[in-house]
């Protein structure tokens, strides 16, 4: 196997950096660029020593903290530089370790080598990923979860209910006459494929439903012009971020920031005001307000209270998803001119948003469920997708009347298989790839 290094800590000065050196010629690589050679040790150690180039100059003073083959995050020989955090003594720490046989690390390299050898699967590397990425705490809580391993543990058992029904069944069709073999008819293999299937929706939906935990939470502002839109965003962010004018069509494109609100990322978008007018760059920025609307997951629509609601608003207001859009009436302190209409009261220009917030927090609650599965990248849903449909498939399959036993358990193989892959005894390096491409670089 390759030995590769890369940086692990930020690319940035600090006070100290760590790169880390993984792979068969770790050792033989560092005691190349060291003062003092080191033995490859049986269990963790920790060296102090010098990093110096081809002429004996010393390049930094560190600490090597060692792991030997399999007991490191890698499972290969793995050393972990501790150096001072200037940026020329990490180039020229890595550019030793390149020159004396070890190479740059790709994305997610190091996870990568860790599955190969067999200490994490799939659900626990994209773990790895979401942990790093996370942005909130209930995140953090499931991907450390899956870190930990209990999600792979529910897979495991499920893996081998499979098994089971696969051998037994397969053993009963050729070996007949052992009778103390465990039988399996239709209706228990249905009633193991249903319990299964039920752990795989509730994942699925759960992933679906609360998403904008690992993504943030889009959220958009629209109205007609000199609605109030840019005070509002002005407003969320707590900063003069927008041009706030009594000028109709002030904000011709959209402008884009991201705040926390209660411990979640939105990413708060304040767009062009719709007006009659057919200037073409406001007409621009209109266009892109309808395409920025299906990617939304909540929409803000602000009526300017001061005036009567026409026709054309509420046609709009209409045409929206009803779960994703918050009605509010702006400019509160003035006298109310759509008193009838369902809406929440703001005045942005006072910060008086309160209400507004209330209702964008309710929304955006998470509610705990019981389940044993949880998936944490688009990677994962596309594979619990596919094998969600195998199941289906094959239940649809048990209900035909004449459908032998044998039929059915190779369509369980395929799901087997497939779950195999996840858990890492399988290996099926197109998927490898397409995954550990999204990771970071030094992970």
């Amino acid at each position: 196997m390759n030995t590769i290094v890369s940086l692990i800590t930020p690319r940035f000065k600090s006070p100290v950096a760590i790169i880390r050196l993984s792979g068969d010629d770790a050792f033989s690589i560092i005691n190349k660029i060291i003062e003092k050679p080191i033995q490859r040790p049986t269990k963790a150690t920790i060296y102090k020593n010098k990093i110096i180039d081809k002429n004996k100059q010393i390049i930094d003073d560190v600490l090597l903290m060692s792991f030997v083959s399999p007991k490191s995050f890698t499972g290969c020989d793995t050393i972990e530089i501790n150096c001072h955090g200037n940026l020329l003594i990490i180039d020229k720490i890595i550019d030793l370790c390149l020159e004396n046989g070890a190479r740059l690390a790709q994305r997610g390299e190091f996870s990568k080598q860790a599955f190969l050898n067999n200490k994490i699967d799939i659900i626990q590397a994209n773990s790895i990923n979401s942990l790093i990425n996370s942005n909130n705490q209930i995140s953090n809580n499931i991907s450390l979860n899956g870190v930990l391993g209990k999600y792979s543990n529910k897979l495991i058992n499920i893996k081998n209910e499979l098994f089971n029904i696969i051998g037994n069944t397969e053993v009963s069709i050729d070996y007949p006459e052992y009778e103390d073999i465990e039988q399996f008819s239709k209706k228990d293999i249905k009633k193991v494929l249903d319990n299964i299937k039920e752990e795989f929706i509730k994942a699925i939906n759960h992933f679906n439903k609360y998403k904008y935990l690992y993504n943030g939470i889009n959220l958009l502002i629209i109205g007609k012009t000199n609605s109030g839109k840019s005070s509002l965003f002005n407003s969320l962010l707590k900063e003069d971020r927008s041009i706030v004018s009594d000028i109709k069509g002030t904000t011709r494109d959209y402008i884009k920031e991201t705040i926390y609100i209660d411990d979640l990322v939105f990413n708060i978008i304040d767009t062009a005001g719709f007006n009659n007018s057919n200037d073409y760059i406001e007409q621009q920025g209109i266009k892109k307000i309808n395409d920025l609307v299906d990617k939304s997951d909540l929409i803000i629509y602000l009526i300017d209270s001061s005036k009567k609601i026409s026709k054309n608003e509420l046609k709009q207001i209409q045409n929206y998803d009803k779960d994703k859009i918050i009605l509010v009436k702006n400019k509160s302190d003035l006298d109310d001119k759509n008193i009838d209409l369902k809406a929440i009261n703001i005045s942005a220009k006072n910060d008086d948003i309160n209400d507004l917030l209330k209702e964008i927090k309710k929304r955006f609650k998470y509610r705990n469920q019981e389940q044993s599965l949880f998936i944490s990248t688009n990677d994962e849903l596309l594979i619990f997708n596919d094998i969600l449909n195998d199941i289906n498939t094959t239940l649809d399959i048990l209900k035909e009347k004449y459908t032998t036993l044998d039929l059915i358990i190779s369509y369980i193989e395929t799901i087997h298989h497939k779950i195999l892959k996840i858990l890492g005894l399988e290996k099926d390096f197109d998927l490898l790839d397409n995954i550990f491409k999204n990771f970071c670089l030094g992970k």
